[in-house]
């Protein structure tokens, strides 16, 4: 699975699983409103950080990390910010983690950090399973399944199943459970592509 399209699996053909939201998740406290505009996550993740905290992604080719640079950088140009691993050196504004999981863990327990992260579910404003992380808003939108229909959240991507071209019964069998699970289990942060607006459905 790839959360967009990636050049990584040339032999393989995605099929489209739903539209995944991603959230911009930040230690509670760090912005006050739970709120923060694009032109600072600009600075934050493709121009190198601001003094006092931390920006924290995910490594280079994930899919979360591509979905977020193609967000921002659709607002303007901008560079692309590498990074080290979790906790950053002393001097370094910027770090990666190598899972969701892991990301989250760091916003939790590090007080100045900032990051991007897929939500399963959502208890008053804060990642279930982490209390000291909270979701943010962008531009003053939220990020909820009626936002991305109706256009005004973005920061979105249609996630893929790769499979061969000629895939085995055993594979097929698979896929559509899979779609069956998905539709019967969904969560807050994946919309199934039967439900998908019109301006997401060439994709999806």
């Amino acid at each position: 699975m790839y959360n967009g399209v990636t050049s990584s699996a040339p032999f393989l053909t995605p099929d489209p699983l739903g539209v995944l939201i991603f959230s911009v998740v930040a230690h509670t406290g760090l912005y006050s409103g739970s709120d923060i505009s694009s032109s600072e996550l600009k600075r934050l993740f493709l121009q190198g950080g601001e003094p006092g905290k931390v920006a924290a992604g995910r490594q280079a080719g994930a899919g979360s990390r591509s979905t977020l640079l193609g967000f921002l950088q659709g607002q303007g140009p901008g560079l692309q910010v590498s990074g080290n691993s979790c906790p950053p050196p002393a001097g370094s504004a910027v770090c990666t983690e190598y899972s969701n999981t892991e990301l989250l863990s760091f916003l939790n327990e590090t007080r100045n950090a900032i990051g991007y992260a897929e939500i399963d579910q959502e208890s008053n404003g804060h990642p279930v399973g982490y209390p000291d992380a909270s979701v943010l808003s962008i531009n003053g939108i939220a990020p909820t399944s009626a936002n991305v229909r109706n256009g005004l959240y973005n920061f979105a991507t249609v996630a893929n199943l790769y499979m061969p071209p000629h895939p085995s019964a055993l594979a097929k069998s698979f896929y559509q459970y899979l779609l069956q699970y998905i539709a019967a289990n969904q969560s807050g942060g994946l919309i199934t592509c039967s439900g998908v607006p019109k301006r997401l459905e060439a994709n999806c």
